[in-house]
């Protein structure tokens, strides 16, 4: 022992005899061993994953069994890079098409007798040929459409330009037209457009003006559009639909109904919108770390909660508002645990009454607006039955 360590142990224990070196226990030889040895590791236990059956492994009594040779292998082998080394060694001569083939033709084989085996074996399973035939169904369909638009002469369209996660401006549009073949009218979806640069009412214009182009199809045939209430799409001089009545004089404009309802349940009073604002910031504090999502996950577990995260709130999403109020209610207990942990100033609002009983009516009445959203939805629905919607939720509210 060192004098400045033989010197803090006695000014820390003064009725205590310093022990010199020579007085120091020298441990055994068995407990340096002892300690020296590394510990045994527990096996690791891995679970099946339903991707591996696309690499052609099915498993029995938790370990994966290959459905090729039927050899089932050590759990430990349980990976993908392991099932593929198995493949690699032992079963070069299949693909995967060979393996789909083989299935084939022994369910046929089986069911149907060698006749239609022999039919199955016929059929040509490459890449490039799968693609090419999904390319064609996508064409031949496609072309049926244009094909019944045309013979109906009249039809109206349905617009909405949106962006995708990838942050690509997109214009999807429907089509209702007669079907004649089966005397109805049909609705069904026509085509979904990538706009390159910009996304104002001339740039909409011109890609929708390509598009029937493309398909020689006639835009003044056109009796009927509907869009959202942006700029781009009904401005007086610059809008999508001011161009389009340059080109066909008698058409009609409308503006969605379910957009139009989700602009008005937008407005609410400086009180219930800063409530909103408040849960929007909470959810966002959790939910932009990954670290505090997992965080909150194994709270919720641990005690025994009904969820394990929270639900991102976006703008675009309509339904969005009323279902993140409603899971920000269920989880109110473990936020104001997790909030705590963190020493955020968020979790005084979770901890006052008013709040939390305005965070409610929030949750209760955006979930009664989320009804007639889901409602006025699918194919088939006219403004007569999109009116009588609202109105009658109207009353009920």
């Amino acid at each position: 022992m060192s004098k400045q360590k033989k010197l803090d142990f006695f000014l820390k224990n003064p009725n205590t005899s310093v022990i010199t070196t020579a007085e120091e226990p020298t441990p055994s030889t068995s407990d340096v061993t002892s300690s020296l040895e590394p510990k045994p590791k527990k096996p690791k236990i891995r679970k099946f994953d339903p991707s591996y059956l696309g690499f052609g492994f099915t498993y029995k009594d938790d370990c994966p069994q290959c459905v090729i040779c039927s050899e089932i292998l050590t759990n430990s082998s349980m990976a993908p890079a392991k099932l593929l080394r198995h493949l690699e060694t032992k079963h070069q001569q299949y693909k995967k098409e060979d393996l789909i083939m083989s299935c084939m033709v022994d369910a046929n084989l089986t069911l149907f007798g060698d006749k239609s085996a022999k039919k199955i074996k016929t059929i040509p399973l490459s890449n490039d040929t799968v693609s090419n035939r999904i390319t064609m169904m996508s064409d031949d369909v496609h072309q049926q459409l244009i094909r019944k638009i045309k013979r109906s002469k009249l039809y109206a369209l349905q617009l909405d330009e949106s962006t995708d996660i990838t942050d690509k401006a997109l214009l999807l549009i429907y089509t209702r037209y007669v079907d004649w073949d089966e005397k109805e009218i049909k609705e069904k979806f026509l085509n979904c457009l990538e706009l390159k640069k910009h996304t104002t009412g001339a740039e909409i214009f011109s890609a929708l003006s390509d598009c029937f182009l493309s398909t020689d199809l006639k835009m003044s045939d056109c009796i009927s559009i509907c869009t959202d209430g942006a700029a781009n799409m009904t401005g007086r001089h610059p809008g999508l639909v001011a161009k389009m009545k340059q080109v066909a004089p008698n058409i009609q404009s409308t503006h969605c109904m379910i957009h139009r309802e989700m602009l008005a349940s937008k407005r609410m009073s400086a009180e219930f919108n800063q409530v909103l604002t408040t849960a929007v910031k909470t959810v966002n504090f959790i939910k932009s770390s990954s670290l505090n999502s997992r965080l909150l996950a194994m709270l919720c577990d641990e005690m025994g909660s009904a969820h394990r995260t929270l639900l991102l709130h976006a703008e675009v999403r309509w339904l969005s508002r009323g279902r993140i109020l409603k899971r920000l209610c269920e989880l109110r207990e473990e936020i104001i645990i997790f909030l705590s942990s963190k020493n955020c100033d968020l979790v005084q609002y979770f901890k006052d009454i008013d709040w939390n009983m305005k965070l409610c009516y929030l949750a209760d009445i955006f979930q009664l607006l989320n009804e007639p959203n889901l409602s006025l939805q699918g194919t088939q629905k006219t403004m007569f039955h999109s009116y009588s919607k609202i109105e009658g939720q109207k009353k009920k509210i």
